[in-house]
């Protein structure tokens, strides 16, 4: 038999907890490569580009075969050291990455090994692609609320396209797209920057055919001969075509402002409260279907903040990325509520609302 709200407030002590317990970020930043890749080096790409799709005015690139490695260990101390914090303060690492050395183990070993962890504190590798920060704080959060043990947890998010063992078609669009770097955040009970209000998700499952990336052969094979270098054979998501662009105009539209309209209400806010978004930077195209779709339930582009033209498509480390730009350029309001939209791969689409404080 389900449960009542009513059980719930009275009965279930997580549940008390929840509504009694403050989480949220203590501290969020950014780490990219120095090296900056312009539009105009993806030149060659422009035929296999999908219709309305354009590669980023720039983004980073870091080609060193333990790339991967190197930004996440970057991201994390940064972190750290932001928060004025020794390893020894964090109780949980969560780390995710799209490219790197090895498919198997992920960073979160890395991470504890680096920078000297203790032996005590489990390391989690959560692979939800482009939805694993906002998915990874949701988790952290509720180990935060459900277990006294956990105090603080590290959450660390990486893309790293020309690594030593797997990264992206440099034939596949999604090479121009995509640019590395990494993001880094501390979820806490403690000295908060912002409350974590609510979270929502559902899974959209029926594109994931189209969400693929394979070790295959090249997308575009007759364009090896303009590329100079090794070339990865982990080729971009497939069958991007009528079907996903079908979709993309239909559901696909609409995930965004079912997500969003249902976490303000977890939160117990209105669109009218809402004063930032953020999404995954995935391409300018689809992020401007977003915008279309937010503003007929009420939400104007002027309450967005972007970083594609900047960063490209970083992944999972959009949201962590786009909010540290904010903080490097000006701050955040306090009271500001902004709305984290960051749809992965195989069709999960979580949601989240932050309070800053």
């Amino acid at each position: 038999m389900p449960r009542s709200s009513e059980y719930k407030s009275d009965k279930d002590p997580y549940e008390r907890k929840r509504q009694t317990v403050k989480v949220g970020l203590e501290t969020v930043v950014s780490y990219f490569p120095d090296a900056t890749i312009k539009r105009g080096d993806y030149a060659y790409l422009k035929d296999a580009l999908p219709e309305g799709m354009e590669a980023p005015a720039e983004k980073r690139r870091l080609v060193r075969k333990d790339a991967a490695e190197f930004l996440a260990e970057k991201a994390a101390a940064k972190a750290l050291d932001k928060a004025g914090l020794e390893p020894a303060d964090i109780d949980l690492i969560i780390a995710e990455n799209i490219g790197g050395q090895y498919i198997i183990p992920g960073l979160a070993a890395w991470i504890h090994q680096s920078l000297g962890f203790r032996r005590e504190i489990p390391t989690w590798n959560l692979q939800n692609c482009c939805a694993s920060f906002v998915d990874g704080c949701f988790l952290a959060s509720r180990m935060l609320r459900g277990d006294d043990e956990y105090r603080r947890v590290l959450v660390v998010a990486v893309t790293a396209l020309e690594t030593g063992g797997w990264g992206t078609d440099k034939t596949s669009f999604v090479s121009a797209t995509m640019g590395d770097g990494a993001g880094a955040a501390i979820v806490s009970r403690e000295d908060l920057q912002c409350e974590l209000l609510s979270y929502v998700n559902e899974s959209c499952s029926e594109v994931y055919d189209w969400m693929v990336m394979a070790f295959d052969t090249p997308e575009n094979p007759a364009l090896l001969e303009s590329l100079d270098g090794p070339v990865n054979i982990a080729t971009g998501p497939r069958g991007m075509g009528e079907g996903f662009d079908e979709w993309t105009m239909t559901k696909g539209r609409t995930i965004i402002s079912d997500g969003v309209s249902k976490a303000l209400k977890k939160a117990g806010l209105t669109t009218d409260d809402l004063d930032l978004v953020i999404v995954h930077q995935a391409f300018d195209a689809l992020i401007e279907i977003w915008k279309d779709e937010l503003e007929r339930i009420g939400i104007p582009r002027d309450k967005w903040h972007d970083t594609f033209s900047k960063y490209g498509n970083v992944g999972a480390v959009d949201p962590v990325a786009t909010l540290a730009d904010l903080l490097e350029n000006g701050g955040i309001p306090r009271d500001t509520n902004i709305a984290l939209f960051a749809p992965g791969g195989g069709g999960n689409t979580p949601t989240m609302i932050l309070k800053w404080l």
